[in-house]
């Protein structure tokens, strides 16, 4: 049985999964328990391991798989398991394809996308630094996870949430035709703003942050980046900066991990491109776990509101 497929009628349960998240405390009667995140290609769900012993604590580790026997019950309107018990499986006798969930679309096709956009641009700057970024970076960004929770946090969920905005963009465009926008500068700066997510993240069975993830954030890595391949290909002119601030503005506001607010039209197109992207990812992922006319948890992500399922896909 696959995570997505589980009821509160699945008891004594038994399956495969990745623990993504490992985290002990202590019960009220004073025993220790672990609180896992069980992952599978299809979803997750947050276990209990209750009553856990020393064993348990040294033997539970992110990023391991582990065949589990489950009971599961609804807990505040959200599915939840209990450990009944549990075997270690070897990573090295399982096929991580089959455990990582991966956009539903083709990367190579994606990618072709990208570059195709890449080399229709008017302005030669663009077309040169974005060409020489993806030359150093495109393997990686073609499987990366856009973040470790909250969005796109599947394999090549970064390529796929920056070609959805990329795709956003090219509307925008099409409807403000009229406007003083940069097409050029908004297509690159999309392509750029989280490409520096694949020296912030590490990936494999589980995510994590690497030290300069955990230091210095995407943002300034790229920028980083950007700068100092401009600087050792004699790029560096007034397009480039302006590139710079799209990636340093992406996030839209201080508060939010922006170092600086968008001051240029194209950031300021970029910033709601990107929120409304992994707003409706966040959403409609939650929407497709409950049945219809059923209502998410709330959700911390989109100010914890909860929405409500009122139709099916077609």
């Amino acid at each position: 049985m696959n995570i997505k497929d589980l009821t509160t009628e699945a008891n004594n349960i038994t399956l495969i999964a990745i623990a993504d998240k490992v985290s002990q405390a202590v019960a009220s009667n004073g025993n220790t328990y672990l609180t896992i995140l069980l992952k599978d290609k299809t979803g997750t769900i947050e276990a209990r391991l209750w009553d856990a012993k020393p064993h348990d604590l040294e033997t539970w580790v992110k990023g391991n798989f582990y065949k589990v026997n489950i009971n599961v019950i609804e807990y505040r309107k959200v599915l939840q398991a209990k450990i009944n018990s549990y075997d270690v499986v070897d990573n090295e006798t399982v096929n991580l394809e089959d455990f990582i969930p991966i956009a539903p679309l083709d990367k190579e096709l994606m990618y072709h996308e990208i570059l195709e956009t890449i080399n229709n641009l008017t302005n030669n700057d663009y077309q040169n630094i974005m060409r020489l970024i993806l030359e150093k970076y495109g393997e990686r960004f073609k499987i990366w996870p856009a973040a470790i929770r909250n969005h796109h946090e599947i394999q090549s969920g970064l390529l796929w949430h920056s070609l959805t905005m990329l795709q956003m963009a090219k509307a925008v465009g099409n409807v403000y035709h009229d406007r003083l926008i940069d097409l050029d500068l908004l297509y690159c700066g999309i392509i750029l703003h989280d490409l520096g997510k694949v020296v912030e993240i590490t990936t494999g069975t589980s995510s994590d942050f690497s030290l300069e993830g955990k230091l210095l954030g995407h943002i300034s890595i790229m920028t980083n980046e950007l700068h100092a391949i401009a600087k050792e290909h004699n790029l560096y002119n007034d397009n480039i900066i302006l590139l710079e601030h799209m990636i340093l503005a992406s996030h839209g506001r201080l508060e939010y991990g922006s170092p600086v607010e968008p001051h240029i039209l194209e950031a300021e197109i970029l910033s709601f491109l990107d929120n409304l992207d992994a707003r409706i990812y966040r959403i409609d992922k939650e929407l497709e776990k409950v049945e219809l006319n059923g209502q998410t948890p709330r959700l911390l992500p989109v100010e914890n509101r909860w929405f409500i399922k009122h139709f099916n896909k077609k």
